[in-house]
């Protein structure tokens, strides 16, 4: 072999190497870089974000069972954090808040600034707001809630912000919520402006098994939804949810802030004739063009005539198929819709196993 081959090769393998040791510099820190950090109280959660802050790793905080009251909002400012409970199980591991009121001294539980963050196996309750704000409006993306016990917030217990006013192009994409249960312990809420999920600016969120009761206004007006993507929301898939003796189920879209595409299929929304003062609908779509509503099951035994809502003319080109309510479909000025082989009347008995309930 010619000695000049043999340097054209060194210099060929010095090249390479150099390459691949810039590409490894530039690329993201992978999974096995993140690193888990134990705390038993809330002062050490708060010290372990701030710690992950300022070094900019991933970080997963493990949360030891107990009980772990907030004096301050515990804020995500670095991409990549985990907050998981040691034990898996959300009943003996706890955060909350001061009180569910206007005036609580904690607004948020958690604020999340940054993407890639995780909360799983905990229990969250009493806020003064939320008692999880995603700030759609910085950009974060990839947020997942998995396996939570959501309770007793003075708003919406998920918030998903956007500011379009001076940050028009930011948005929240790909968030997953998954295996969590959302609920107002005293069988109803405090005021109207509740609800479970209010997500705007949203894209291509999964909100999947996932279980909601009582979010229901006891006076004034109509509560939000237990599942609500609107305001520029997009490609939502919401599947496999109970929803149980809330105000208004699922909702995308609203009045002049809509969404666009996405699949609502295979839920169940039950509401029983409980007194509860405002009472609605089971699926709305409000200037929500293309969307799919397939395979649901929608039981009310309040007076409220509509179970799937059709509603103003951007809703439009919307596929309604196999869906069993014992409310009839109401459909909107819009064009395009198809409706296909829906059973929805009041000759749908409801199931007896729920009445039993």
């Amino acid at each position: 072999m010619s000695r000049s081959f043999l340097t054209l090769r060194a210099r060929w393998g010095a090249l390479f190497t150099g390459a691949m040791l810039t590409l490894l510099a530039l690329s993201p820190a992978p999974a096995w870089a993140t690193h888990t950090v134990r705390v038993s109280d809330p002062f050490e959660i708060t010290d372990a974000l701030d710690e992950a802050a300022r070094s900019n790793d991933p970080v997963i905080i493990e949360l030891a069972d107990g009980v772990y009251q907030l004096r301050a909002t515990l804020q995500v400012r670095s991409a990549g954090v985990s907050l998981r409970s040691a034990s898996g199980d959300p009943r003996k591991v706890i955060i909350e808040g001061d009180r569910m009121a206007e005036d609580a001294l904690i607004g948020n539980l958690i604020w999340v600034g940054a993407s890639d963050f995780t909360l799983s196996g905990i229990t969250l309750r009493r806020a003064g707001n939320h008692l999880v704000q995603v700030a759609g409006e910085l950009d974060v993306n990839r947020v997942v809630l998995e396996n939570c016990v959501l309770q007793d917030s003075y708003q919406q217990m998920v918030k998903v912000s956007r500011d379009e006013g001076s940050r028009p192009d930011s948005y929240s994409d790909d968030g997953r919520i998954e295996g969590c249960e959302f609920s107002y312990t005293a069988g109803i809420a405090p005021q109207y402006y509740v609800g479970g999920i209010d997500a705007h600016g949203a894209r291509r969120w999964v909100v999947r098994n996932n279980v909601f009761r009582d979010i229901a206004s006891p006076k004034g007006e109509i509560a939000e939804y237990a599942i609500h993507f609107w305001d520029a929301s997009s490609d939502t898939l919401v599947e496999h949810n109970t929803i149980i003796d809330c105000d208004r189920g699922i909702g995308f879209g609203l009045h002049g802030r809509p969404h666009s595409g996405g699949i609502i299929r295979r839920n169940l929304v039950l509401h029983a004739d409980n007194g509860d003062p405002f009472a609605d609908t089971g699926i709305s779509l409000i200037d929500a063009g293309g969307a799919v509503v397939q395979g649901n099951k929608i039981f009310l035994a309040h007076e409220y005539p509509w179970a799937i809502e059709l509603r103003e003319p951007l809703t439009r080109n919307v596929l309604v198929i196999d869906n069993i309510a014992n409310r009839p479909i109401q459909t909107s000025p819009g064009q395009g819709h198809r409706l296909v082989d829906n059973r929805a009347d009041r000759s749908v008995p409801i199931p007896e196993q729920w009445l039993k309930r």
